[in-house]
């Protein structure tokens, strides 16, 4: 009897599976059929989640359930405690570097945190945390441990702003620290600088250390601009351009020096 009963309810599931692999010449009968069959599927597909959910429940009691979820927010928490700590230890390495980089200095210094920047494609410019009640002043430069930054050209009560070397607008008095071949450095404003108008007799040595000359008075002697990336003679072959990577990764500034004396002043 049993086995009986087992066979019609096959037949029952078997049959319409048949009809559902038919030709288009029993698209009704396929209708038909999958309208009959879908309430056995969908509360056998019901079933079959809550089978699942109640072995869940048995295999993991609520207590171990509740006790994860704790687990699991511990676990966050010290990874969002941990990304703190490596951020402020991060800092305090940049701090101690430019600490030390300021003992090395001539003249008084105002440390000054990057705030802000200019989102203009060619224009390259920061915002610092610093400003006239910090005795912050125009034209003063502003440097890292790397070498020269730029040069602060508007003040504000709390804020100023300042220009980067790579700026075009940007220009100072150079010497390539081997040859001693003096220019003028020149922003490009594509995170590159350039030399021009250097004789092209000249012998130019790869990757040498390019520095301010201290020519003009606005910035000391010595600050390290970059290193010679490549030289190119001009149509005329009568000068030269020096191609030049500037020392200071402006993308990751966050701490800056602004020099408020200068060694010659």
């Amino acid at each position: 009897m049993r086995n009986n009963a087992k066979v019609i309810i096959f037949s029952l599931f078997l049959i319409p599976i048949i009809f559902l692999n038919c030709s288009d010449l029993f698209i009704f009968t396929k209708r038909f059929t999958f309208n009959l069959i879908s309430p056995f599927v969908t509360s056998l597909d019901f079933i079959t989640k809550k089978s699942f959910a109640l072995a869940n429940r048995l295999a993991y009691p609520k207590w171990l359930v509740i006790e994860n979820q704790k687990l699991n927010q511990k676990i966050d928490d010290l990874e969002t405690t941990l990304v703190y700590f490596k951020e402020i230890e991060d800092e305090n390495a940049r701090l101690y570097d430019l600490l030390d980089f300021q003992k090395t200095l001539l003249g008084e210094t105002v440390p000054a945190q990057v705030i802000g920047k200019d989102s203009s494609k060619w224009r390259k410019t920061l915002i610092l945390n610093k400003g006239k009640k910090d005795d912050v002043d125009k034209n003063m430069p502003v440097v890292t441990s790397n070498g020269l930054v730029g040069m602060i050209i508007e003040v504000g009560n709390s804020l100023s702003r300042m220009i980067l070397v790579n700026d075009p607008s940007f220009k100072v008095s150079a010497l390539l620290q081997t040859s001693r071949i003096e220019g003028i450095f020149q922003g490009q404003g594509s995170g590159k600088a350039v030399i021009r108008y250097v004789d092209a007799k000249k012998s130019i040595y790869p990757q040498d250390i390019v520095i301010t000359s201290g020519l003009g008075g606005l910035f000391p002697k010595g600050l390290i601009l970059g290193g010679v990336e490549s030289t190119k003679k001009t149509r005329d072959s009568l000068f030269q351009k020096i191609y030049i990577t500037p020392s200071v990764r402006f993308s990751s500034l966050e701490e800056v020096l602004i020099l408020k004396k200068t060694s010659d002043s």
